[in-house]
């Protein structure tokens, strides 16, 4: 929003009082009820009264496109309806506790310093007001509402209920200010008119009385026209001292405006899924019921215009700023598809076997999934169709998609996987062609906090497993009655007495569904075969029928009769891979095979182009601190792993190969055991790479002489992955390529970097993002697939691109401007947008900035825009790599014309 789009003016604070009474200032509905504490009453009225600033208000002009519920400020009673001129957007708590003090002419309802809710009076010493050496703030006092103060005992210590008492007191209430006149006539009357009261009273009159009188209050003033998700914006950016408001929130005022209750219409809507058959929806949240709807809504919209195939169409999405500016009309026509769609949803998840929302992978991935079985209508009860929703369904679980931002991917699913359902491309969706899974993955996912351990518990009550006492088979009539849950199958006290790996006994491979009958007979720590033995002996189950239903869980009975932990892990990873492989009918990264030898062997051989040493991750072994520096490199290094061949790094080993353990580095982060001490290398490897490694990394910690180390074991990325060094980190926000070389892990910058990443990769793995925003030249280039490379070389930035499947694709590593250099354009925005989603990454410094990935455009000017930072010829700027040929010319020759 531009400076002239809005007016700064200074009424003065009776006369916004005044219209707040009135009714012309109002508050839109979704402005919090007000409570604020007497002190806070008391120093804003100590402001006041010096004259000091008590900060700027925000207003918008009622009676534009953007409509509101409105209600009046705390305190106000109005006749009828009466429509407001202006809606307070901030500074509700201080036009509230002004007016409610010195306007209601009833108590003002409070908190005291002890929370507790109050009801009184106002009042100002008037010796103290005009001593100057006072605090002005201690002036004020607040009186209850009876007006009498009483000591603890309940005796009156000073009775105010009377003109005549508060002028003896020489207490003048707040609630007079405006209208003042008559109280300070009979003050003076009070002491027979003496001069030094007439004195006193002109004295406070002046120099008090007349300084609420004319106070003026700074009022920014937001236009009628002002848009939807604009206003929203400003006001939680201006309201830091409240609670961040919700979309369902803001969108409850919008659509109260037309009389519509959303509140009352979102409690209807989640009735239909209370039933307990439904309980995978459990946890289906307002907001989550809003996105779908929204999702839904802007595909319709796509549809209608024609354009479900195409590009440049209305924009399918569900981020916060589509949520806000979804038309209601367009709410009540999608909201309906959406809740059939959820409940199509739950029957999907239970015939996959996922019965409770505990069990549900992601509950993020319900929204597009409700949205997709929206979207397909009756086409959904066609069983090709169901078959590869599963399909896209397992490769999101197992490629571990959702767990960060999503309101991308979302948007991308349901045109996706909608079309390939139903036969429009033989294109696969973009989730399931991304998803990856590494087979050593299976070996840490220890707890429900992972999608994909949820996911293989599923796919086991799938395949059929059955109690292993009753043999009932666990689906959805036997899951509840008898409380399946995930057991050990090697107990875990027996693993410790053997002095097993815990990562690996406490990993999915040992886990199985049971009831809770069956688990009680195991959980005694006793061995797998006397287990079984017992279950037998106590006649439960016979010994043929046992074993068979031991197998439904892909379990071996032999190697649980022999107690052979090795062999059962061994086997059971194995059927477990392939089960996922079967769901996800792809998707399987392997990682380095360096992981196959045994650790001693590969520690013993030294350093390598796959093998590193560090002595910690966390701390500085010299200084016994921990640093960014160190971070940096364990980072550093991970990432040089993934863009070469993989590899693994040794964490509590030294350069020599000599273990020294964690136990320092553990103890500089303060975590108490390994499983938390993963969980912060991990985070902080995501947390600084431009991709997830949920398939790419696993971490195991091999015990090495006695001590514990870590081995992070690297898998080589399908696409280039860059590193962003944050401060934690030790950097400004720099973006980094990094390879390894020998035994070292370098940076590749420039064309060093292209060629690396051309000669490794090649072109086939550049990921598809939507255009948003894009306008500018009409190049015709949608019927190119792919094209050589052009380079654009300007003020010593070297940017290079590509087509792909008919879009203009900057590649990731180019350089940009750091800032926008021109004026107020399309393509500002478009630039804006890219730095928010990270696509562009500016350094700290403000010196230079980076495409971080691959990133799609319609046309080559809206791309060198993006380059040099303002808008320009793309088709004459891009030159074909190597060369004086400019873009528009190889494009004539492309096409075969002059």
């Amino acid at each position: 929003m531009s400076v002239e789009a809005f007016e700064i003016k200074k009424p003065f604070l009776r006369s916004l009082l005044e219209q707040a009474r009135e009714g012309q200032i109002q508050l839109p509905e979704f402005q919090r009820g007000w409570v604020w504490p007497e002190n806070n009453i008391r120093s804003l009225l100590g402001s006041v009264s010096r004259g000091f600033p008590v900060g700027t208000l925000m207003m918008l002009q009622a009676g534009g496109h953007t409509r509101f519920k409105q209600r009046p400020i705390e305190g106000v009673d109005l006749v009828g309806d009466v429509l407001a001129t202006q809606l307070l957007l901030d500074g509700q708590q201080r036009i509230t506790s002004l007016y409610q003090a010195l306007m209601l002419g009833r108590p003002v309802a409070t908190i005291d310093e002890r929370r507790r809710e109050v009801q009184g009076w106002f009042y100002v010493d008037i010796n103290l007001a005009l001593d100057d050496d006072a605090d002005q703030d201690e002036a004020f006092r607040f009186v209850p509402a009876d007006r009498t103060i009483r000591t603890s005992f309940g005796r009156t210590e000073l009775d105010l209920s009377t003109m005549e008492g508060e002028c003896q007191a020489s207490l003048f209430p707040m609630s007079q200010v405006f209208d003042a006149d008559d109280w300070g006539y009979q003050f003076t009357k009070l002491h027979n008119y003496a001069p030094e009261a007439i004195e006193v009273w002109q004295s406070f009159n002046k120099r008090f009385i007349k300084r609420f009188e004319q106070y003026l209050v700074p009022v920014i003033e937001l236009p009628a026209t002002t848009p939807r998700e604009a206003v929203c914006q400003v006001f939680e950016k201006v309201n830091t001292g409240g609670v961040t408001l919700t979309v369902f929130e803001l969108l409850t005022a919008t659509y109260a405006a037309d009389e519509f209750n959303l509140r009352e219409h979102w409690d209807q809507c989640r009735m239909q899924w209370s039933d307990g058959k439904f309980r995978v929806l459990s946890a289906v949240s307002e907001t989550d019921f809003l996105q779908a709807v929204t999702l839904l809504a802007t595909y319709r919209r796509r549809e209608t215009a024609g354009t479900a195939d195409a590009k440049g169409g209305p924009r399918i999405g569900c981020r916060r700023v589509d949520m806000l500016r979804l038309p209601l009309d367009d709410f009540k026509k999608s909201s309906e598809e959406i809740v059939n769609g959820l409940l199509m949803a739950a029957k999907f998840l239970h015939h996959r076997n996922i019965f409770d929302v505990k069990f549900v992978p992601y509950g993020a991935q319900l929204i597009p999934l409700a949205a997709i079985c929206a979207a397909l209508g009756q086409a959904w009860h066609r069983y090709d169709v169901q078959q590869k929703v599963a399909r896209w369904y397992w490769c999101g679980v197992f490629g571990e998609l959702y767990s960060g931002t999503t309101e991308t991917r979302f948007a991308r699913d349901l045109p996706d996987v909608v079309d390939w359902a139903l036969g429009r491309t033989s294109a696969e969706p973009r989730t399931v062609a991304e998803a990856q899974f590494a087979p050593g993955r299976l070996r840490t996912l220890r707890t429900r906090n992972s999608a994909a351990y949820k996911g293989v518990y599923a796919l086991l009550l799938a395949g059929g497993a059955r109690d292993w006492c009753s043999g009932n088979p666990i689906n959805a009539a036997t899951y509840f009655d008898d409380a399946i849950d995930i057991h050990h199958v090697f107990p875990q006290a027996w693993c410790a007495k053997q002095s097993l790996d815990r990562g690996i006994y406490d990993s999915v491979i040992n886990k199985t569904p049971l009831s809770a009958y069956t688990n009680r007979h195991i959980l005694g720590g006793s061995a797998p075969s006397s287990y079984l033995a017992k279950l037998t002996a106590m006649g439960a189950v016979d010994a043929p029928a046992l074993r068979s239903h031991v197998a439904t869980h892909l379990i071996n009975p032999d190697v649980l009769l022999h107690d052979d932990f090795d062999t059962f892990i061994a086997q059971r990873e194995a059927v477990l891979l392939d089960l996922i492989a079967t769901a996800m009918d792809s998707g399987f990264t392997h990682a380095d095979e360096s992981n196959q030898v045994p650790t001693e062997e590969l520690i013993a051989e030294g350093e390598s182009h796959t093998v590193e040493f560090k002595a910690s991750a966390f701390l500085d072994l010299r200084t016994n601190q921990a640093e960014a520096e160190r971070r940096y490199i364990i980072v550093r290094t991970v990432c040089g792993f993934l863009n070469a061949d993989g590899g693994s790094l040794f964490i509590g080993v030294e350069d020599d190969g000599n273990p020294v353990g964690l136990e320092g580095d553990m103890r500089s982060i303060n975590v108490p055991d390994l499983d938390k001490y993963e969980l912060r290398l991990r985070e902080m490897i995501e947390n600084h790479l431009s991709t997830t490694t949920a398939a790419t990394v696993r971490v195991e910690f091999p015990a090495v002489s006695g001590k514990k180390i870590c081995q992070v074991i690297v898998a080589p990325a399908i696409r280039p992955v860059f590193l962003k060094r944050t401060k934690a980190l030790g950097g400004k926000g720099e973006v980094e390529f990094c390879v390894r070389r020998g035994n070292a892990t370098v940076l590749l910058q420039g064309d060093h970097m292209e060629r690396y990443k051309e000669e490794h990769w090649g072109h086939h793995a550049l990921p598809r993002m939507e255009p948003e925003g894009q306008v500018g030249d009409t190049t015709d280039i949608d019927h190119l697939v792919s094209s050589p490379e052009f380079e654009m070389r300007v003020d010593g930035l070297l940017a290079t691109a590509q087509i792909i499947d008919g879009d203009f694709t900057v590649r990731a590593g180019s350089q940009v401007r750091p800032r926008w250099t021109a004026g107020e354009h399309s393509y500002r925005g478009l630039r804006i947008h890219l730095e928010k989603a990270g696509v562009i990454t500016v350094s700290s410094d403000g010196r230079t900035a980076v495409f971080t990935r691959d990133y799609q455009f319609k046309a080559p000017s809206a791309a060198a825009a993006m380059v040099v930072g303002r808008p320009t010829n793309g088709r004459t700027d891009w030159r074909l790599r190597g060369t004086a040929t400019t873009f528009a010319e190889w494009e004539r020759g492309a096409k075969g014309t002059d």
